[in-house]
């Protein structure tokens, strides 16, 4: 009985002892316990076979664990190797399926070439070269990723310059527009009140003399009344001078205070749609 972290020994089970397993015989495909290790190390068959320790097993590639040494429709060791189906073959497998094969060689000597060709140290410097070159290629995207960081940064500070100084600007004009609004309204009020304060007092002074013709055409004598009638058609006249006068130096037309805002001020908001634009731009790098 096995657990799943806990390899035992392939020759033990088969006598039914669970002795945990201390080696991995690539050749034999069996887990070795200390003492069969032992064992197998000095049998000559066997003992120049590769092994590696049994927790180290479930680590290899799959491809090392997947790929056996023996057929498995037939058991037999893999004794030859056919180029034109890529694929390692038994006597069996030899006399059933690839007789009619013209690519047929010996797996012993494809081995021997492999180990005595260049292209695992190839690989190796290739290998090698890929990952140095993932390396760099990491490097810079840190590079990278810290310098957009600091440009974002920089735009957001320079978004916030350009409203703050757009803000200070609109502030000072908003202040000077004020300050020329209060002005013209100071200047209209203070004319507006003069004026009123005139009328008034003229239209006072008509109701006195309107109460003085009354009083006069009661109690005054003919002489009276002739000498006050002079007076107070000299003095209306004068008042109704004063009114025309009035009308026609343009004192009571019709004054308004208009604010007419700057075109330049109304595209902002018309024409302006946005504060501006984020755009990538891409430098070959070698």
């Amino acid at each position: 009985m096995t657990t799943p972290n806990i390899q035992f020994c392939s020759l033990c089970i088969e006598d039914d002892d669970n002795n945990a397993a201390f080696k991995w015989c690539t050749e034999c495909e069996t887990f070795l316990c200390i003492d069969c290790y032992i064992h197998h190390s000095k049998n000559k068959a066997s003992k120049q076979h590769k092994t590696l320790p049994s927790n180290e097993y479930k680590k290899l590639p799959h491809f090392i664990i997947n790929t056996v040494n023996r057929c498995p429709d037939h058991n037999q060791r893999y004794q030859l190797y056919c180029r034109n189906h890529s694929s390692a073959c038994c006597l069996q497998c030899f006399t059933e399926k690839h007789q009619n094969c013209k690519d047929l060689k010996r797996l012993h000597d494809i081995l021997n070439e492999m180990k005595s060709s260049v292209s695992i140290s190839r690989l190796e410097k290739d290998l090698s070269n890929v990952v140095e070159n993932c390396e760099l290629v990491v490097t810079y995207l840190g590079t990278r990723l810290s310098r957009i960081r600091e440009q974002k940064t920089k735009g957001i500070h320079e978004i916030q310059h350009i409203r703050k100084s757009i803000n200070e600007r609109l502030d000072k004009l908003e202040q000077n527009m004020t300050r020329e609004l209060n002005q013209e309204y100071t200047k209209l009020t203070a004319k507006t009140e003069k004026l009123i304060n005139q009328v008034e007092t003229k239209n006072s002074q008509i109701k006195d003399l309107k109460e003085d013709l009354a009083k006069m055409k009661n109690f005054a004598t003919e002489l009276q009344t002739f000498i006050g009638l002079q007076e107070i058609e000299k003095t209306t006249a004068e008042e109704i001078g004063f009114l025309q006068n009035l009308i026609q130096s343009g004192d009571l037309e019709e004054l308004n205070i208009e604010v007419k805002l700057s075109s330049d001020i109304k595209s902002i908001l018309l024409n302006t749609t946005s504060f501006g634009r984020s755009s990538v731009t891409s430098t070959y790098v070698v």
